[in-house]
């Protein structure tokens, strides 16, 4: 683990025109290396960085014995068995910079989770749903 002091010993600044990750315990020495306008996006369990595809599952986060921050630059998936007191209890934060998807009783959820919105957030339609079911476009139609 880096200490504060190893970081100031061993780093005399940070110029960055992206965000720097890092551990919330060195989060304040990392400031002070850096100049005001640097996005600091701290964690204090895991960190999963999603830069392709994603789909958070109910297991992943059941088991998981630390909370989980998820920094977004691709496509994430809420699946829809993740049980809401699961995901309160074990998403520490989510950065979006990427497309999130969920169903609508894990859109509320995700939008508390939230800590920087740079991307879409959007429901997934019920496949169950009779909205939208019809024929259309239709040129000629013999009955």
């Amino acid at each position: 683990d880096i200490t504060d002091g190893m970081l100031h010993e061993h780093i005399e600044a940070i110029k960055t025109k992206d965000i720097i990750v890092c551990n919330n315990k060195i989060r304040e020495a990392v400031l002070t290396l850096c100049d005001a306008s640097s996005q600091i996006l701290d964690y204090s369990g895991k960190v999963t960085v999603i830069d392709s595809e994603h789909t958070i599952m109910q297991s992943e986060l059941k088991y998981s014995p630390e909370k989980i921050s998820y920094i977004v630059h691709g496509d994430l998936k809420v699946d829809s068995e993740v049980l809401p007191e699961t995901f309160i209890e074990k998403v520490e934060s989510i950065d979006n910079f990427g497309d999130i998807t969920c169903s609508k009783e894990h859109y509320g959820l995700v939008q508390l989770k939230l800590r920087t919105n740079d991307g879409d957030v959007s429901i997934i339609e019920d496949k169950n749903s009779d909205e939208g079911c019809g024929i259309g476009n239709i040129g000629y139609l013999k009955l």
